[in-house]
């Protein structure tokens, strides 16, 4: 909690300022415009407050005294849906070689830990956390319909991640092997083709909802393997034998307990600073609000459509996961972390996984 605000300028900001850098989560900008995420409740409640920031879409007013933005009522917390263009969708097709590049990937991440791999060392769980962050990051990007070549550009490994971990998403069958990638992209692609033929706001995906739940990924991935494999667990199962109903009541409690679910967007109408930081008119803000569990995964009363394709996201990791140990959930001696079967994931990777419209 200790950094407000995250970002990493992709382009410079079209007026030249030099602007001070920040380490944290990767948001997205565009040339003219700046995208920032917004941590502390402190500062959440003080752009919640603020009448100089506005709804996404809203006109950007000329430069305003203090004295005037604070005389400014409090902007009541709409949320906005946003739909996914026909451009953006044809991202969303992968192809039979992003799920073998995927998935050498991972295989390589989890053949270089040993059995001397030192404590500190990343987790597999984190590895995995860290291959998927970039592309929750570009799915983002796409739907804001923020130009996508700005990401690559800085990035440029950002769309084989993002074709890669999408191929992984299994629309109901688990992808179990690259001979499955061609049946899984068709299975996916006419699964999304409800949301790539919206033509309105409103049709599609539940922007806020979804961008807080694919910035969660990473949390749930480690969350998730964590619960599941107890410190003290060695080549056992804690829930085997388990009906799939109680293993998809296990795998929604982990959902809700591991991750923010909650982001609101502003966009900044006249000069700001937050966390003494300046905000220019245009930025966009993204707040997240973390630990409120007012988004309920899977089939949830929301029937969020950015729910149902992170969960799907959630367990096809799992099932890739639970092909190969993991590592650095226990450590007896110092220098040694301990290989602990991926049992207790597989009872997660037979779930099935669904997308529907939202009601």
């Amino acid at each position: 909690m200790g950094r407000a605000l995250a970002r990493r300028t992709l382009i410079p900001p079209s007026d030249g300022a030099e602007r001070p850098q920040s380490v944290g989560l990767a948001p997205h900008f565009s040339a003219s415009q700046q995208a920032w995420i917004v941590h502390r409740p402190e500062d959440i409640r003080a752009v919640l407050r603020d009448g100089r920031f506005g709804q996404l879409g809203a006109p950007v007013r000329g430069e305003a005294s203090n004295a005037d933005a604070s005389n400014q009522p409090a902007l009541a917390e709409q949320p906005q849906r946003w739909w996914i263009s026909p451009e953006s969708a044809a991202l969303l097709r992968p192809d039979a070689r992003s799920m073998e590049g995927f998935v050498r990937q991972l295989r390589h991440l989890i053949s270089i830990q040993t059995d001397r791999t030192p404590p500190n060392v990343p987790t597999t769980v984190d590895l995995m956390a860290t291959i998927i962050r970039p592309w929750c990051h570009h799915v983002t990007a796409v739907l804001l319909d923020l130009p996508i070549a700005v990401v690559n550009e800085a990035e440029p490994l950002t769309r084989q991640v993002f074709e890669s971990a999408a191929l992984v998403m299994p629309a109901e069958d688990a992808v179990s092997s690259v001979s499955d990638a061609a049946g899984a992209t068709q299975a996916l692609s006419d699964r999304l083709a409800p949301y790539r033929s919206a033509q309105r706001p409103g049709d599609g995906l539940d922007i806020q909802a979804w961008v807080a739940l694919t910035q969660s990924l990473p949390a749930l991935i480690g969350a998730g393997a964590r619960r599941l494999v107890a410190p003290d667990t060695t080549n056992t199962c804690p829930f085997a034998g388990s009906e799939t109903g109680m293993a998809r009541a296990i795998n929604d409690a982990l959902l809700a307990a591991a991750s923010p679910v909650r982001a609101l967007f502003r966009t900044a109408l006249q000069p700001a600073t937050i966390a003494d930081t300046v905000i220019v008119p245009g930025d966009r803000v993204m707040l997240m609000v973390e630990g409120h569990a007012e988004l309920v995964f899977g089939d949830g009363p929301h029937r969020c459509a950015g729910a149902t394709l992170v969960r799907a996201l959630f367990g096809a990791a799992l099932r890739v996961l639970g092909d190969a140990p993991i590592t650095g959930l226990a450590d007896p001696a110092p220098g040694r972390a301990v290989w602990v079967d991926g049992a207790a994931l597989r009872v997660l990777r037979s779930l099935s996984v669904e997308m529907h419209r939202p009601l």
